[in-house]
Order: structure tokens, then sequence, then C-alpha cells
């Protein structure tokens, strides 16, 4: 039998590959970042504002499966950074992403609901293309 680590390794060359032909369609400027995934940003302001450590924030997200297929649609959370509301892919980037800018996450599976899914809208090993908004305020 295949351990883990193994099988989520391999399933994750899967996935970077797959994600790779994905971005090779695409005309938007994608960038890897150390946290395990790929960053597009609309735009940054010249001086842009991030969320801070312990803020309470809210944060408007799609989900969109490599196919295009809109899995969640402009989920609205309020939540504070760090929190394991959100997939550990999009909890890790929030420190690199402004406030008023959209911008767009590639999130391998690993990193995003792994081998269950959400049990509702979101398949096992799906990666995902995210599509967030974190407004300038929050109301």
């Amino acid at each position: 039998m295949i351990d883990s680590a193994k099988k989520n390794k391999q399933q994750l060359a899967v996935e970077v590959e797959l994600i790779e032909q994905w971005l090779a369609k695409k005309n938007d400027t994608f960038r890897f970042l150390n946290a395990g995934v790929w960053l597009s940003l609309e735009s940054i302001p010249k001086s842009p504002l991030y969320v801070s450590e312990n803020e309470s924030f809210t944060i408007q997200i799609s989900l969109y499966d490599l196919n295009d297929n809109q899995l969640v649609n402009n989920r609205i959370l309020t939540t504070v950074k760090g929190s394991r509301e959100l997939p550990q892919g999009i909890s890790n980037t929030i420190p690199m992403i402004p406030k008023g800018v959209k911008c767009m996450l590639l999130i391998p599976s690993l990193l995003a609901y792994g081998s269950s899914g959400d049990g509702n809208l979101i398949p096992p090993n799906t990666p995902l293309v995210a599509h967030i908004f974190i407004p300038l305020t929050t109301k």
C-alpha cells in the first residue's frame, strides 16, 4: 500500500501539471509563491494596505475548478487573519493580498479541500481557481 506522503506528492505533481496547462491558456500574469499557490493581482496601489495581525476583515471569494465550472459564488465571510475558516492556500496568502485589489489564486487541492473535498460543493482532489477581494473597509 502506498503511504499518504507519497500519494500526496504524486497527486501534487499531477495537479501542478494541470495548473501549468491552465496557465498556458490564460493571458493573466501569475507568480508562484512560497506558500505553494500561484497569485495574480489586478493592480497594486501606490500605498497598499494589508490585513494586520488579529484584524477582523471581510473577504469575498468565488471558487472555480480548472474547467471554469463555478463551485462557490461570491461567498462573503468576516474572519480573522490565521482563522481556519479559509482553506490553507487562501489563509497563507492573505498577508500578500492588498485590500481593495481583486486577485486570483491557483490552489492545489492539498492546500484547498484535499482528498475529501468540502463534503458538499467541492469534489475531492480539486485544484481551485479562487477569485478574491478584500474590501478596504469592513462594515
